[in-house]
């Protein structure tokens, strides 16, 4: 789609097979759309899978903090060693 606006505005405007373009990729967009959530259904609020990617999701984030918290506490230590 972006190559049909970059030639749109060296050729000063849109034709007629661009729209038509535009709305075909736009369909088509749609269309996938509808079948990723055909693929995977949205979770439910209450469910279980939900609370276990929350859960998931915090260790990951706690863990990454944790290596941050130590690079800088040993970042301190080299510092202070010098």
């Amino acid at each position: 789609m972006t190559n049909i606006f970059r030639n749109a505005s060296g050729n000063k405007g849109l034709t007629a097979e661009d729209k038509n373009k535009i709305k075909e990729l736009n369909y088509e967009n749609q269309e996938k759309l509808v079948d990723l959530f055909k693929k995977y259904p949205p979770i439910k609020a209450n469910s279980k899978e939900l609370n276990k990617a929350v859960d998931k999701a915090i260790k990951m984030f706690s863990e990454i903090n944790m290596k941050k918290v130590d690079t800088i506490q040993n970042f301190i230590l080299i510092q202070l060693r010098t």
